[in-house]
């Protein structure tokens, strides 16, 4: 669902815009549960490759990377992916150079 925040989050829980710099999403859709548990070890890797990496000098820059898992069905593609207003104050890659990732 969308936070208060206005980006994707999962379980109700804000979560960042998908095209927010360092951000790495995983959205998916699910009738019969696979994709969604799929999507959801998908998404337990990727955070401990994320904190694993947490001590890196690029993550001591400032630089650090965020997962985030949503349904599809919850995002606002519109407003997800037309309407980013961050983009024009931090110029494509955003202020620290790292692009949005977004995996469905």
């Amino acid at each position: 669902s969308k936070g208060e925040g206005g980006g994707a989050g999962a379980g109700g829980e804000a979560g960042a815009r998908i095209l927010s710099p360092g951000t790495i999403t995983v959205a998916y859709c699910s009738t019969t549960g696979t994709c969604g548990g799929f999507a959801e070890r998908l998404h337990r890797r990727l955070q401990d490759r994320i904190d694993d990496a947490s001590s890196s000098v690029s993550a001591r820059r400032g630089r650090r990377r965020q997962s985030q898992i949503v349904r599809v069905s919850e995002l606002d593609w519109w407003d997800e992916l037309v309407n980013n207003e961050d983009e024009a104050a931090d110029g494509p890659g955003g202020k620290d150079g790292q692009p949005p990732v977004l995996l469905l």
